[in-house]
């Protein structure tokens, strides 16, 4: 491509305000080379994460740039239902037009959009991909909360292989692969949902559950949350391994910041996929 047309290309950008112009690189020979970067604010994107707190539903509605800057996040508490969802967005569209992508968020077992159980009421056996693409006017994307706090771990600690653990009250335990930075799900879409069906309190259960991780697969680090940890040492997690072959472990307290993270990575991906 000439150089002539790179630059009528750059200012079809700039005047469709897509880019701007933030000053000149620094050189000592010749003419200075013009620096451009993404208009932030150019289109922006949104994120509804969905969770139960204490027993009562709560919305986490935020509005994101470009660059991935936070523009705007609020809470609310009310009962959590597709429509309150479907809302929430038509809301936070209505506010800021310039949203072309919202992410959401769902607590339970989500595959390819289809909620196969969840907290929240009235979702279960409903393809809320579907449900909200009817709805809204933007891109939609939605996975569960794990998977997204498992891309977020995956972004904090950057490496070959990593794997999210998450052990709930509902008698399962949801453990989601990180591979080079993509999700691996597995032929059905089920990869890492393992039930509690053995006998024996929740941090045996969590122990078994990570030693056959750390056997089988032996990642560069696994992240652990689980309530079942305040009552027990988490250096006794990995006990039924010899101890130089034992996967670091990254335990967890609140993985809000993880989800928070993976939603924008998801979003992000999105935008620049046309699928």
């Amino acid at each position: 491509m000439s150089l002539a047309a790179i630059t009528n290309i750059l200012q079809l950008l700039v005047n469709n305000n897509e880019i701007k112009f933030i000053g000149y690189a620094d050189s000592s020979v010749g003419r200075k080379a013009k620096k451009y970067q993404i208009n932030p604010d150019f289109r922006h994107y949104g994120t509804i994460s969905c969770r139960y707190y204490q027993g009562q539903g709560q919305l986490t509605i935020s509005r994101y740039s470009l660059l991935g800057e936070e523009i705007s996040t609020k809470v609310i508490d009310e009962d959590i239902t597709k429509d309150t969802i479907a809302q929430a967005a038509k809301d936070l569209i209505s506010h800021d037009p310039s949203i072309i992508a919202i992410v959401f968020s769902i607590p339970g077992i989500c595959r390819a959009g289809r909620i196969e159980s969840s907290t929240v009421r009235g979702v279960v056996g409903l393809n809320l991909l579907s449900y909200l693409k009817d709805q809204l006017d933007c891109k939609v994307v939605i996975d569960n909360d794990i998977t997204f706090a498992a891309v977020g771990f995956d972004a904090l600690h950057p490496g070959n292989l990593s794997i999210f653990v998450c052990q709930n009250d509902e008698g399962y335990t949801r453990s989601v692969i990180m591979h080079n930075g993509e999700v691996t799900r597995g032929a059905t879409d089920y990869a890492g949902t393992l039930l509690n069906d053995e006998e024996g309190d929740a941090f045996t259960k969590l122990r078994h559950q990570l030693a056959t991780i750390n056997s089988l697969i032996d990642p560069d680090i696994i992240g652990v949350y689980s309530k079942a940890l305040s009552d027990f040492d988490e250096r006794d997690l990995l006990i039924d391994i010899p101890i130089y072959h034992r996967t670091k472990i990254k335990v967890i307290n609140d993985p809000e910041k993880e989800i928070k993270l993976g939603m924008k990575t998801i979003c992000l991906k999105a935008l620049f996929n046309d699928d």
